[in-house]
């Protein structure tokens, strides 16, 4: 397996997994209408908006590829303590905050360790980028949590939500 920073020859593949992820995703959330796509041209727009927050936030976007076939991805950004609102600020200690935003691995390559080698090139980016703390958010419901317990991430807040 090979691990690459994504380029412009992977955007129709990277918009087929977007597909397939949030719809995948929207099995674990109690608002699937929030998380699932219509269609190939959100999963478009979807890619779009991750690619300009990875170009605009020192983010990264790597690529899981095994035998010329893209299997896997992670991507996320780097949120600079003195970019941050002043609500956040106000409980947290001076620091620069990596984020995981989407990792997303095929199904017949799960179970493999493509999802560990995935995060952890996100986390030593961000290390090297001068970040102390890695975070993500995860539905509660993705098998995927204990994936993350077992990598040493700390359950620390839960959203909550109210339907009206």
């Amino acid at each position: 397996m090979k691990i690459r920073n994504y380029n412009s020859k992977d955007i129709e593949t990277l918009t087929k997994l977007i597909f397939k992820f949030k719809n995948e995703e929207s099995a674990y959330d109690k608002e699937p209408n929030i998380t699932g796509l219509k269609d190939f041209g959100a999963a478009e727009n979807y890619l779009d908006k991750l690619i300009k927050d990875v170009e605009e936030k020192e983010g990264y976007f790597f690529v899981a590829e095994i035998e010329g076939e893209i299997v896997g991805f992670v991507m996320g950004i780097i949120e600079r303590y003195k970019d941050l609102s002043v609500l956040v600020t106000l409980e947290m200690s001076e620091q620069d905050i990596g984020w995981v935003g989407v990792l997303y691995v095929i199904d017949n390559y799960r179970g493999k360790g493509l999802g560990r080698e995935l995060l952890a090139k996100a986390e030593q980016y961000c290390k090297d980028n001068g970040c102390n703390i890695l975070k993500l958010n995860v539905l509660s419901e993705n098998p995927a949590v204990s994936n993350y317990v077992n990598g040493g991430y700390d359950v620390n807040c839960h959203e909550m939500f109210k339907k009206l």
